[in-house]
Parts: C-alpha cells; structure tokens; sequence
C-alpha cells in the first residue's frame, strides 16, 4: 500500500516488463468510492534512461481530490504495438491528512 499525503506532490514509479517502445499507449487511473477520481496520460509520464520505468507527479491539487477516510486504488492499463491490451494489478492508495500544528504540539507534550 502507498501512502499519499493530501494537498501535497506524490510521484508514482511504474515499472513495465518490457520497453516503452514496445507500446501504443499507457495511462494511470486513480479510482476511489468506485469512481475515477484521475487519469494520466501517456505524454504526461517521464520516461527514465532505461526506457522500463515511468513516473507520473500528482499535484497537490490532484491528491487533495482523495478522501482520508476511503481506500483509493491505481492502476495502469497499455496498450501495445500489436493491439493487445493489458493491466496492472490496481494497488491500494491510503490518502492522509497533514496533522495541524496544535495537533502536533499536543502529542509532542505527552
């Protein structure tokens, strides 16, 4: 399970079992509550040098969308070259807040 803080940046790593160049086309989905809360795109990925791992950046504004208090799952579904479509297995996404400051200064006291 991934832990994703809300209103803050998180980078999800994908790692693929074959090349990049060997698909059509990929994109992440971001459901929770049983309704897609996100989709990333292909193009919006960073492909790294060896050309089997992507990452995708969720804005602050995209993970402030997640509630605290419900599981959300992502999944990554391709396509390749020869028109075969494929999934991941969808991985839990626990969503938590930013404690307060009086929050945390109550527990650093006890």
């Amino acid at each position: 399970m991934m832990n994703v803080t809300r209103r803050e940046p998180f980078i999800l790593d994908i790692d693929f079992d074959c090349g990049v160049e060997e698909l059509k086309d990929f994109h992440l989905s971001l459901c929770q509550g049983g309704r897609a809360v996100l989709t990333k795109q292909m193009r919006e990925a960073v492909i790294d040098d060896t050309g089997r791992r992507a990452s995708f950046t969720l804005t602050g504004e995209e993970t402030a969308r997640l509630n605290p208090f419900d599981p959300a799952y992502v999944q990554i579904r391709a396509v390749l070259l020869s028109g075969e479509e494929l999934h991941s297995a969808a991985h839990e996404v626990n969503a938590v807040d930013v404690l307060n400051a009086r929050e945390e200064r109550l527990w650093a006291s006890d």
